[in-house]
Order: C-alpha cells, then sequence, then structure tokens
C-alpha cells in the first residue's frame, strides 16, 4: 500500500533565530523532485535558535515525505502467526523483490 495522496510537497519549519535576536524565523525546503509546491506544511520546531540545525530537519522531513511511503501488511492463520507484538520480523516475496524488516504493530492482523 503506498500513501500518495495528500502529502506535503514543501516543509516550512518555524524557529527562533538567535542570530536575529531570537525572533521567529522559517526554513522552507521543497520535497526532492517539486519545482513548484503547491502543498506546504508549516511545522513550529519549538526549541530550536538555529537556522542550520532547523534546515537540517526539514530537510529530514521532507525526504520522509518522499521516501516513507511504503506500508506493508499480511494477513495468517493462527498457525502461521509466529511472531508476537514488538518482534522484529523480515517479509520477502519472489514477485516483488523486496526485503524489508519492521517491527508487528497488530496483534490478530499483523502489519508493518
Amino acid at each position: 500500500e503506498y500513501s500518495n495522496d495528500r502529502t506535503a510537497d514543501e516543509v516550512i519549519v518555524n524557529f527562533s533565530n538567535r542570530d536575529k535576536g531570537y525572533a521567529v524565523d522559517q526554513v522552507r525546503v521543497p520535497v526532492p523532485g517539486v519545482l513548484t509546491p503547491t502543498n506546504p506544511v508549516t511545522l513550529d520546531f519549538v526549541g530550536c535558535c538555529d537556522a542550520d540545525m532547523a534546515g537540517r530537519e526539514a530537510n529530514l522531513i521532507a525526504a520522509s515525505q518522499l521516501y516513507h511511503r511504503r506500508r506493508v501488511s499480511w494477513e495468517t492463520d493462527f498457525e502461521g502467526l509466529v511472531a508476537t507484538r514488538g518482534d522484529v520480523v523480515l517479509l520477502s516475496h519472489d514477485l516483488a523483490s523486496w526485503s524489508y524488516s519492521g517491527r508487528l504493530l497488530g496483534g490478530a492482523r499483523g502489519q508493518l
């Protein structure tokens, strides 16, 4: 399952800039590959007083908008479920050619 609907294409981080007398300032970072952003998200980075730190946080959030869109789930009967909540599991599939690990979140219905 890929979550592509209504994800932000620009991240705006508000912070208190020490170099400007702790006035509220902002850093704007577009999501990689976006030339003209139309759906920005604004976040307050409380406790940050450095523009470089706010920029790194904005870059991290912007990258996660592009790269963290995949959600993998599976179903099994009671005999096939040997993992419990919090266990690290590895899923692989011969047709999809991917192999990722994650944590089991659900009880009766496992989701990564």
